[in-house]
């Protein structure tokens, strides 16, 4: 899906569920998830980026909807690590335009050279969240975007 953004696919794994957003706190609805997340990972070596996607499914209605506005909360968020680097501090909300979900969300993260983009999506019962890691330089806004377009379409319950 991401081969023409010069992205390759690295890895996919079910894992237990972790935390939304890269903020280290809890939502309110953390408990209306899934025990399991769908985790997959793309890497463009030339560019020095990778995209990841953890896909969340819902037990509540609206729940997912839900999850994307208490996502909000990370731009409040204490400056963090992020698999031992850091610490991140979270800019301002990142503007995209609408991509056919239910609800959205986008923020970037900062430390030294490197940025940490996050959308959050979700449509029906289910949340994506897409993280690009790059140097700050990347047009990390656009490669959501695309993302986004290619990913939203494919949430269906």
């Amino acid at each position: 899906m991401f081969a023409s953004l010069g992205y390759t696919p690295r890895k996919a794994s079910e894992q237990m569920t972790g935390s939304v957003v890269m903020c280290p706190e809890r939502l309110p609805t953390d408990a209306a998830r899934s025990a399991t997340k769908l985790y997959s990972s793309w890497v463009n070596r030339a560019a020095f980026s990778q995209i990841y996607q953890f896909r969340f499914s819902y037990h509540t209605f609206a729940a997912a909807a839900e999850t994307v506005q208490h996502a909000r909360k990370v731009l409040d968020c204490e400056p963090f690590m992020f698999d031992e680097e850091g610490p991140y501090t979270p800019e301002k909300e990142l503007t995209l335009p609408p991509l056919g979900a239910d609800a959205q969300f986008a923020a970037c993260y900062t430390y030294e050279l490197m940025r940490i983009c996050q959308l959050v999506v979700s449509k029906d019962d289910l949340l994506s969240s897409i993280f690009f890691y790059g140097p700050q330089t990347a047009d990390a806004a656009g490669t959501l975007q695309k993302v986004g377009q290619a990913a939203v379409p494919l949430m269906t319950g």
